[in-house]
């Protein structure tokens, strides 16, 4: 008896959809997912009431069991679900399925039902896929999915049978990857086995915009490098706005400043706090602050964890062995941690503020 499948951990649910001249683009994608694929698959086709072959037909071309959507359905990983014809179908947070009527035609935009539940129930944890396809379906829910960070591929035009639904979906600006339909399986196969999209143009951007600033000259390159979507933290289009704020003011200043931000305590710092660390490395940029294995990190780790528990501001202070301007005192550090409130956040607290003071004893 083999164990049961588990979603992957980064995407759970992948829509594809389609209208005129799907069939064929439909058996290419499914003929490219090996019989492990990791996520499930939902298919929606502007069908006919007679379109009850569907199902018969894509299981000859998949290594995937495929089955039809049914009222209170429950998507599970490594299965086709296709919908059935005339029907809207919504995706509920709990991956179970609503099958409703008032389809009659494909300018009742069905596929925009779809991605739009799709949106609100995954987010960054899904794909949604637009392939060949007379109209505009699927335009609408392409802004809903980018506007959630669930990420987007399109059919190339010059690859699509009908080439206005996925030049639709692409003019929104929505779309994370143009792809010819020959690349499009094999893509998703390689997203679910753990490999990375590169990154949309959207995200590089918003990335751009935000890691800068007069305390960023070393790290803000570092850190737009980052693809965040692998991260805790997930896209930096989806950042809440109280960690973007944050961010923003750590980058302007001269004094040395840490976020940890999250249950993970992801560390994004400033110029000023990456020389004040040891070794002066940019490595720990973007990771949990969790993994150290530096007694200082440790310490650092406590503390945040205390902070975020009681939210009272904590004071540490180290006495460093050199003195000040040749004066015969000690330099003393001072490190203050604050709570960062969040009400996105679970118990409304998104992260930890360290802020690093150097002086002398009075």
């Amino acid at each position: 008896m083999t164990a049961a499948r588990t979603f992957s951990a980064r995407y759970d649910v992948v829509a594809v959809a389609t209208s005129a001249g799907g069939l064929e683009a439909l058996r290419a994608v499914l003929d490219a997912l090996p019989a492990d694929f990791s996520a499930a698959v939902v298919v929606m086709q502007h069908l006919g009431r007679y379109g009850s072959a569907l199902v018969d037909v894509l299981a000859a071309h998949s290594r995937l069991p495929v089955r039809w959507v049914e009222d209170g359905t429950a998507l599970k990983p490594g299965c086709v679900f296709v919908c059935p014809p005339q029907r809207r179908v919504e995706i509920r947070r709990d991956r179970t399925c609503v099958v409703s009527e008032g389809v009659r035609r494909a300018t009742d935009l069905p596929i925009d039902t779809l991605f739009a539940s799709l949106a609100d129930a995954r987010g960054a944890r899904a794909i949604g896929v637009v392939l060949t396809g007379m109209g505009r379906d699927g335009a609408a829910g392409v802004r809903a999915l980018d506007r959630a960070g669930a990420t987007v591929i399109a059919q190339s035009a010059e690859s699509a049978r009908y080439a206005s639904m996925p030049l639709a979906a692409a003019a929104t600006g929505g779309v994370d990857l143009v792809l010819p339909l020959t690349e499009i399986g094999a893509m998703l196969a390689r997203v679910a086995a753990g490999g990375l999209l590169p990154r949309s143009r959207a995200e590089t951007d918003a990335s751009a915009a935000l890691f800068t600033g007069p305390g960023a000259m070393r790290v803000g390159p570092v850190l737009a490098d980052v693809d965040w979507t692998v991260t805790p933290l997930g896209p930096v289009l989806g950042w809440s706005i109280a960690l973007r704020t944050v961010v923003r003011i750590v980058l302007a200043s001269p004094v040395p400043m840490t976020v940890y931000w999250g249950p993970q305590l992801v560390q994004i710092y400033n110029d000023a706090a990456l020389r004040h660390r040891d070794g002066a490395s940019s490595r720990s940029l973007g990771h949990p602050a969790r993994t150290t294995r530096s007694r200082a990190g440790r310490a650092a780790v406590a503390t945040c964890e205390r902070v975020a528990r009681t939210r009272e501001t904590v004071w540490a202070e180290h006495r460093d062995a050199g003195t000040a301007h040749g004066e015969n005192d000690p330099i003393v550090t001072l490190s203050s941690y604050s709570v960062i409130l969040d009400p996105t956040m679970s118990h409304g607290v998104g992260g930890v503020f360290d802020v690093v003071t150097s002086a002398t004893p009075p």
